[in-house]
């Protein structure tokens, strides 16, 4: 699956949205003025930039839902892949001896899995199965 663009985050973000707004609402303001002495703009110019103004603040806050939900995606898809290595016994079965290897076929038969299926697994979340030093692990 390809990784969604870049989105701006944090005080990134804040400050587009801000611009944008500061846009929208000078625009607004312009279109909506009844100051008699001053000279009325272009009524399709100024609806254009309004349009422009509100869809610029939709794209950030649209990319921003996008970029949680392809987050919360591949977190539930990581903790369902580790759940069911757990649950296969994966982190049992690999060697942990210095120097020690298993490849992938023999870890699905060892798991009684099919090797397809592991590796389909395998890219959502081959990081847990890195080799950690026991001594060094975090609880």
């Amino acid at each position: 699956m390809a990784a969604l663009p870049p989105v701006p985050t944090g005080q990134g973000v804040r400050t587009e949205l801000e611009k944008a707004l500061a846009d929208l609402t000078h625009a607004v303001e312009v279109f909506t003025a009844d100051d008699a002495n001053r000279e009325k703009p272009d009524e399709k110019a100024m609806r254009v930039k309004i349009m422009h103004s509100a869809a610029a603040i939709q794209g950030l806050v649209t990319d921003m839902a996008g970029e949680m939900l392809w987050t919360a995606t591949k977190n539930a898809s990581t903790r369902s892949a580790k759940l069911l290595f757990s649950n296969w016994g994966v982190f049992e079965a690999i060697p942990i001896e210095e120097g020690s290897s298993i490849s992938y076929a023999d870890l699905a038969a060892k798991v009684d899995a099919e090797e397809a299926l592991l590796g389909e697994f395998l890219l959502i979340d081959q990081s847990s199965l890195l080799r950690i030093d026991p001594l060094h692990t975090q609880p």
